[in-house]
């Protein structure tokens, strides 16, 4: 028997899991992150997950992680800035005495998990679309994940949507994720001068209120129109939603709606799905990095 071991690092936390070949989870580790502390510090803490998984078997180490990603090389990472630059594949292959160390972003991550494991285990070609804090997708592609030339293939919250548009966490004007991700429902729903107390995506979708029920068709159509262009882009077999935004019961909308959209015959066929794995998928998806 195989076993994997996947390495989810965030800004918080690093989580580990070893894996099967089946994508079973045989054990689990967590770890404080410790992003305000050194370099070596941070490797050093996702080796100590890593050692601490380690059995006879393993045939490698995947890493998810936000951001861009280029040869194992992190060229983009916000929540743990003292890794910017750093090739956290060698630096962990060399802490752990692993030769076989690959890391991926994060939303890649969870598609490929999904392929692998979960909502989407008989496609070759599916798209794994995150919302929720962000806006977010891993592409995979006869059943491998295309990052692009610097690893940044599926940034889609940063797609223009409007150049007037209120502004994203990016510092560019009127981007998706402006528009459609959890926090930026909300952000609209209040300026509009909703009345609900203490609002989130899942209280206004199931609000009655005009204003939200105003939000919510606006928000349906941003997210289908999206849908609807990346199946003309991409000609997928699956779209797989993830994220806290995910867990809305508007699926059999989107589907409508995304068919009002776009070119029958590349709709034909298409299914747009809700994850399987959950809070799972970035770890598995890192673990199945290295099974292959």
């Amino acid at each position: 028997m195989k076993y994997a071991i996947g390495i989810d690092l965030g800004g918080t936390k690093i989580e580990g899991v070893l894996i099967d070949e089946k994508g079973r989870i045989k054990k689990k580790v967590r770890v404080p992150t410790e992003a305000n502390k050194s370099k070596k510090k941070i490797i050093g803490n996702i080796a100590t997950v890593v050692k601490a998984l380690l059995r006879k078997g393993v045939v490698g180490v995947g890493i998810g992680t936000p951001g861009f990603v280029v040869k194992g090389k992190l060229t983009l990472i916000k929540n743990v800035p003292k890794l910017m630059g750093v090739n956290l594949a060698k630096e962990v292959s060399k802490a752990t005495k692993i030769k076989n160390v690959v890391v991926a972003n994060d939303a890649n991550c969870f598609a490929l998990a999904e392929n692998k494991f979960g909502a989407g285990k008989k496609t070759k070609n599916m798209l794994g679309v995150i919302i929720g804090t962000g806006f977010g997708m891993g592409i995979i592609i006869d059943g491998k994940i295309y990052a692009g030339s610097k690893g940044g293939a599926g940034e889609i919250g940063h797609m223009t949507k409007s150049p007037t548009g209120p502004y994203c966490t990016c510092g560019k004007r009127g981007h998706l994720e402006a528009f459609a991700s959890g926090p930026a429902i909300v952000k609209r729903y209040d300026k509009i001068g909703g009345a609900i107390t203490d609002p989130d995506p899942a209280k206004i979708f199931k609000s009655k209120e005009i204003k939200a029920k105003k939000i919510v068709d606006n928000t349906l159509d941003i997210i289908s129109i999206t849908f609807a262009n990346l199946i003309s882009s991409f000609d997928p077999q699956m779209i797989v939603v993830g994220g806290g935004v995910s867990n809305i019961n508007f699926y059999s909308e989107i589907r409508k709606r995304v068919k009002k959209y776009v070119f029958d015959d590349l709709y034909t066929g298409v299914r747009i799905v809700k994850n399987k794995l959950g809070d799972s998928s970035g770890v598995l998806g890192a673990a199945a990095l290295v099974l292959d």
